[in-house]
């Protein structure tokens, strides 16, 4: 349980806001905050686990985690695309 707070309560995770707007922006405009969001997704996870649902905005979490490994694969694919058109030449 978090100190301080009273029973049935929970906080809204401090990085559930971070994570949603890392991976929406993996998917929308820059690939490499997909890991970003998927590490930090991970750990937030984790620990609203842990908390006995002491912390909230689990919805938001899962929503940015699952954004931030679709734009990690984006991002590989990608990648992949522009390394075979620089050595196939086209």
């Amino acid at each position: 349980m978090i100190p301080n707070q009273p029973p049935g309560s929970p906080v809204e995770h401090p990085h559930a806001t971070a994570v949603l707007f890392l991976g929406a922006a993996s998917i929308l405009c820059c690939g490499a905050f997909g890991p970003v969001a998927w590490a930090l997704g991970k750990r937030a996870l984790d620990q609203i686990e842990e908390s006995g649902g002491g912390f909230g905005g689990r919805a938001q979490v899962v929503v940015g985690y699952t954004l931030g490994v679709i734009g990690t694969i984006l991002m590989i694919c990608m990648a992949a695309l522009f390394g075979f058109m620089l050595l196939g030449g086209g």
